[in-house]
């Protein structure tokens, strides 16, 4: 983990998406994929996902590359019933106001056995692309997936612990990679020491992490 934290933080990611990357790590996507929201079809998150037996479909509004569709994922979404073997979401639901339709469409366009993952910050600035309108709970997740029809719901939460919180927002405008790089040491080894003496230290996180099936 300390290597790991160390490349992230040399090629400039948060504390949070450096946890939500090593969540990721390993995690084979296979068959058809679609990437809501994946801005040009390059973030960072591909190098942690296996993704060699992936077919991708890249979705976003505002892209001017021309591998990626332009859809607005506010809508209905112009897709086939039943298309894709995985859906990735990511860092997406917040900046969605009609985010029961598109988890509702999400479920449609998945195939039977099809996996939806993605995450969503929690402990984070206002940061409007264009419409920054929730944060969500694990709760929040657990009901709207349910209710979606998807099942094998896991919520992960990561980057947990205050010091955690407090460490991905003081390093966005730390510009030394190396200072950066030892603020989040010293933080998880903060939270580590307050873990012992504060149960409710695990009630704070950075981000949240879910994958859900359709059945």
């Amino acid at each position: 983990m300390i290597k790991f934290l160390l490349k992230e933080s040399f090629k400039g990611t948060t504390l949070l998406r450096a946890f939500q990357n090593k969540e990721f790590q390993n995690i084979k996507l296979e068959g058809k994929v679609i990437d809501l929201g994946a801005r040009d079809g390059e973030s960072s998150y591909y190098e942690s996902f296996d993704i060699q037996e992936a077919e991708f479909t890249y979705v976003d509004k505002y892209s001017s590359s021309p591998s990626v569709v332009n859809l607005d994922l506010e809508n209905i979404l112009p897709l086939n019933d039943k298309e894709y073997d995985r859906v990735l979401s990511i860092n997406l639901f917040e900046h969605i106001y009609n985010v029961n339709q598109l988890i509702n469409e999400i479920y449609r366009i998945l195939k039977i056995n099809g996996i939806l993952i993605g995450s969503t910050p929690f402990s984070k600035e206002y940061h409007p692309d264009p419409g920054d309108y929730y944060r969500f709970t694990q709760d929040f997740y657990n009901k709207i997936f349910s209710d979606a029809g998807f099942n094998d719901i896991k919520i992960v939460p990561v980057g947990i612990g205050i010091f955690h919180v407090m460490a991905n927002d003081l390093t966005r405008i730390v510009r030394i990679k190396i200072l950066k790089y030892l603020i989040w040491i010293l933080c998880i080894n903060l939270d580590k020491l307050l873990n012992k003496v504060y149960k409710n230290n695990k009630n704070f996180y950075c981000a949240l992490v879910f994958y859900c099936q359709k059945s």
